[in-house]
């Protein structure tokens, strides 16, 4: 059995969403400072089309909510539609 997260009412794989977190927290310090960063970006375009859909709709959640917690050295950003939100550094 899989270890699971809690993530705004709803469980991850914990497995997965730690991955994201380190993948993304070792992306941030080449990232430009006060630029709005769409997640596909943060995470660069080749790691990102290796997950599905799903995995891509839970990535966004679960980053949000550690945004949300200020667990992660990003902010939110502008919000062009209610799906794409943007951070910065």
């Amino acid at each position: 059995m899989t270890n699971k997260i809690l993530v705004k009412g709803s469980c991850y794989d914990e497995t997965f969403c730690k991955n994201i977190e380190s993948h993304v927290c070792s992306r941030i310090p080449n990232m430009p400072f006060n630029v709005g960063h769409r997640l596909k970006t943060i995470c660069g375009k080749e790691f990102w089309n290796t997950l599905t859909r799903g995995e891509k709709i839970i990535a966004g959640f679960f980053i949000a909510s550690l945004v949300e917690e200020n667990k992660l050295p990003l902010r939110f950003g502008r919000f062009v539609s209610g799906s794409r939100t943007f951070y910065r550094i």
